[in-house]
């Protein structure tokens, strides 16, 4: 028995490759909806066919970054009611977790989407499995393996913990009814489509979306270029100032020519409509995966480009020299978080042999 645990379609897409390409049978998946990325309604329904699957399950997470606000109440009190509330809706989080965790509590592969210090690692350590997948999320993939080789670095080691006995107690009591577990395991298969050293004890299996691309439909072309949108000002990496001229600039390289903008799903409205209404693009929004969309259309651009967006790296397998690729280039001094992150992407793109993706400085 096979579980899947994901929350995106993106994740849904290269789960479901992974399933073919490591031949897995007798495949159980967990939709994961929560308050960073919940698909519109009958997204889901499109996307899955339950007969690929011996069952299907949906796990809510709920945001645990709540506010008590009350214009009676003081701001002291206002905090403590808010700590609270935050504890209360984790805590409810955490239960439904283990809870579906007992419900498989041993499988041969878990297959995850998301890795990071949250219920993806929480997941990873409360069941027992004989192999632990994670499919690519994004550029994520290359902030986890980075994180995997200073773990094995730094030995792995982490400090003790600090202070009286009585705090010692009451953090590990907060540790185990509250927070999740994020213990990085000691083996992991990346299935990805980058092409990335991992660690010794790490395996790798490229995803070169072999069954995708018998999917996909016979394309008429168009001469339209589609710039993908990236979740960078609400995710911290840039201002929205930089980002509006930045793509101010994509706008101007590309001239007179019609130019498709297509939102992250977590952009904001306000931000969406003022690059549509100011800076001259024509918006479209899908509610699947770019990868997706595109086997769709007959009609696709002819130019498919963003920032450093993994859809890249993904068309590119799955597109060839049918399909051209720009990652218009972000400068070092206009990234606020995560500036190695960034300019890794950037190298790897520029190393890429074969059909290329076109690093354009702006």
């Amino acid at each position: 028995m096979n579980l899947f645990v994901v929350g995106t379609p993106l994740q849904l897409l290269n789960a479901i490759e992974a399933r073919h390409a490591l031949n897995l049978t007798d495949n159980h998946l967990v939709l994961v909806t929560d308050y960073n990325h919940t698909p519109e309604t009958g997204v889901w329904s499109r996307l899955v066919c339950a007969a690929d699957w011996e069952t299907v399950h949906y796990l809510e997470l709920r945001d645990a970054r709540r506010e008590f606000r009350h214009r009676y109440v003081p701001e002291l009190l206002r905090g403590k009611l808010s700590n609270y509330l935050q504890h209360y809706y984790q805590y409810g989080n955490k239960v439904r977790v283990d809870r579906l965790a007992r419900e498989f509590p041993a499988v041969d592969y878990l297959v995850l989407g998301n890795y990071h210090g949250d219920y993806g690692r929480h997941i990873a350590n409360r069941l027992k499995y004989r192999c632990l997948c994670l499919v690519d999320d994004g550029t994520d993939v290359l902030l986890i393996n980075e994180e995997r080789k200073e773990r094995r670095e730094n030995g792995g080691t982490a400090s003790g913990s600090r202070g009286s006995w009585w705090m010692r107690l009451k953090g590990n009591a907060r540790k185990s009814i509250l927070m999740w577990d994020v213990r990085q395991a000691r083996n992991l298969l990346f299935f990805t489509a980058y092409d990335i050293e991992v660690p010794r004890e790490d395996q790798l299996v490229r995803n070169d979306y072999s069954h995708f691309k018998k999917q996909i439909a016979p394309s008429t072309g168009h001469e339209s270029g589609m710039f993908l949108g990236q979740c960078l000002v609400r995710d911290g990496y840039m201002s929205q100032l930089t980002y509006l001229d930045y793509l101010r600039r994509v706008r101007c390289h590309f001239g007179t020519r019609p130019l498709v903008y297509v939102p992250h799903p977590r952009e904001p409205e306000s931000l969406v409509n003022e690059i549509g209404r100011d800076l001259g693009f024509v918006i479209r929004k899908f509610d699947v995966p770019i990868e997706w969309q595109l086997m769709k259309d007959a009609s696709r651009p002819s130019v498919l480009a963003s920032f450093f967006c993994s859809a890249l790296i993904s068309c590119r397998l799955i597109y060839g020299a049918d399909l051209k690729l720009k990652a218009f280039q972000i400068k070092d001094e206009d990234v606020m978080k995560w500036p190695d992150l960034v300019r890794s992407a950037y190298a790897y793109f520029s190393g890429l042999s074969g059909p290329s993706i076109e690093v354009v400085p702006l």
